[in-house]
């Protein structure tokens, strides 16, 4: 179905230094490691719900607003500082 949306990619770049700042599988309020993401996600709702830990990685960035998740965090880099944009 073409309607569907579909998954948003960040360039090789970006995404390497979303990956060194934010590392999937830790949690970036208290840094615990997990074994899967979707962990981290349930993690996250159960022991930080309200925080929004994920910042810009973006030097340049001018918006302050910080994400609770990290694919709010990558729908943001991918519409504000993904090359192509």
């Amino acid at each position: 179905n073409k309607k569907m949306k579909k998954k948003l990619e960040l360039s090789e770049t970006l995404q390497k230094k979303l990956d060194s700042v934010y590392p999937p599988n830790v949690c970036p309020s208290c840094k615990e490691e997990f074994k899967k993401k979707t962990h981290v996600i349930q993690h996250l709702v159960d022991y930080h719900a309200g925080e929004e830990p994920y910042r810009c990685i973006a030097s340049d960035c001018k918006r302050t607003k910080a994400y609770a998740t990290r694919e709010g965090l990558v729908y943001h880099l991918a519409n504000y500082h993904d090359g192509d944009n």
